[in-house]
């Protein structure tokens, strides 16, 4: 036996040996783990992950759906972790950025039972066992390159500090009380901040029974977010440990009582109070309003623990006299390469909605206008900050019916087709771009650049409904 399964520390000596080594060359350092591997059905059948192949050759022990920890006499819980390469930004203060290396994916905890966990509660559940204590073991995804070949970069063990555990226990609150009000199949991993109810499965087949209503729910499973995985992982490759802070209140009562002093004054009264120089950039209010947030937070943004950890975007929202934006709310450029080889369940236009919150930062214009630029400072009063996450329902049916125009209209190079505000409740296509000349190279010819956009008029109705509590 390579390790004592009695003896945690054992345990993560053990894979940590895995550290900087593919699979393949573990088992040239191990002549059992060959033995192993030439006899795992999974390697034999193709279909095993490498998740499953580093619990058979690595540590020996055939996979299971058991609702135990893998490694149950010390209470904890094996998790393979994939990264990916990206563009290394050196003035990054995470090391993962700096190093150009991001977390590729959510970690899948355990599948949500709807008929069983309204029995449960936080202090008695069945979550607890399966993310109290994890063994992580990060490795590099290289396309074109064979699963064997993948190089572990990071093996250690982690634990939720008290104040992420806080988080943890809301959300797991809020998705079971979902659940108990029979709305299970109005799940959405954007309800949350760190835990999430992710789809698992994504057919007819993956729908499932729920207890106090008749629709039937997508199955959907107990994850840790992508943006809180990058957290850990930060964590772990710094060796720092994570900041330990009470948590109170929950971060959308937190932001709204702390900017709620400003309601009602022109961003010139908040410019003389907090001292804040106006940009001349042409995104001027989007900077003014990332000055208010860290004069308030004591720090910016994107780097404030909880929204870093929920992976929350920013983005700032001006209403016209009428209560609807000027402008409709734009987003990353479509890779049009990436996007004709995605499916819906994992497009990154339908993670951007259903795995992620938006804070938005809404201010009004007291006169009517036509360009942003031509008001002054006197002219826009601070209304309220609201954070938001796309009702699954919008989701799942005008938006995915945009997404699956887009990819269709990409293939046949229809560029000039696409569906505009008029002819979708949620969203469009429009250009992102310089001017008419800014262009990419698509199948050997030029092409505009395009993005995904949510309708004005849409935005305008959500914060009326956040408003009315609907």
């Amino acid at each position: 036996m390579l390790y004592n399964k009695l003896n945690e520390l054992s345990i993560i000596e053990h894979a940590k040996r895995m550290e900087h080594k593919s699979l393949k060359q573990y088992m040239q350092n191990f002549q059992n783990s060959s033995l192993v591997l030439e006899d795992s059905s999974l390697y034999n059948s193709g279909k095993g992950s490498l998740g499953q192949l580093v619990e058979e050759v690595v540590f020996n022990y055939k996979i299971n759906s058991l609702k135990d920890a893998d490694f149950s006499e010390v209470k904890m819980e094996l998790k393979v972790v994939p990264l990916k390469r990206i563009k290394a930004i050196k003035s990054s203060k995470l090391m993962c950025k700096k190093l150009g290396i991001s977390v590729k994916e959510r970690i899948i905890l355990s599948i949500i039972d709807y008929m069983s966990i309204t029995e449960e509660n936080w202090e008695i559940n069945s979550l607890s066992i399966k993310m109290s204590k994890l063994l992580l073991m990060f490795y590099l995804y290289e396309k074109d390159v064979e699963i064997l070949d993948y190089v572990f970069q990071l093996v250690d063990k982690w634990e939720p500090s008290p104040s992420d555990l806080e988080i943890i226990k809301r959300d797991w609150e809020l998705i079971v009380k979902k659940i108990n009000s029979g709305r299970a199949h109005e799940l959405s991993e954007g309800d949350t901040y760190y835990l999430g109810a992710a789809t698992k499965g994504a057919t007819a087949k993956s729908l499932r029974k729920q207890p106090f209503a008749s629709e039937l729910a997508m199955q959907r499973a107990f994850s840790f977010k992508r943006s809180y995985v990058e957290s850990i992982f930060e964590e772990l490759l710094t060796k720092k440990p994570a900041i330990t802070v009470i948590i109170e209140k929950p971060l959308e009562t937190l932001i709204q009582e702390i900017m709620s002093k400003y309601k009602g004054l022109t961003l010139l009264e908040i410019k003389k109070i907090l001292n804040i120089k106006k940009s001349s950039a042409k995104n001027w209010l989007n900077i003014f309003c990332k000055d208010m947030l860290m004069h308030e937070l004591g720090q910016d943004i994107e780097s404030y623990n909880q929204i870093k950890k929920a992976g929350i975007e920013l983005k700032t929202i001006c209403l016209q006299v009428n209560n609807i934006p000027r402008e409709s709310m734009s987003f990353e450029q479509i890779d049009y390469e990436e996007i004709i080889t995605e499916k819906w369940e994992d497009s990154n236009i339908r993670s951007k909605f259903e795995s992620k919150k938006h804070l938005w930062v809404i201010f009004k214009a007291l006169v009517p206008y036509k360009m942003q630029k031509d008001l002054a400072l006197d002219d826009i009063v601070f209304e309220q900050c609201i954070i938001w996450n796309m009702p699954i329902s919008d989701l799942e049916g005008p938006y995915k019916l945009l997404w699956e125009d887009t990819v269709l209209k990409i293939k046949r190079n229809e560029f000039n087709k696409f569906i505009k505000s008029k002819e979708n409740l949620v969203g469009h296509i429009r250009p992102k771009a310089t001017d008419s000349r800014d262009k990419i190279i698509f199948k050997g010819r030029e092409v505009p650049k395009k993005a995904f956009w949510l309708n004005a008029r849409y935005v305008a109705e959500q914060i009326q409904k956040y408003n009315n509590g609907t």
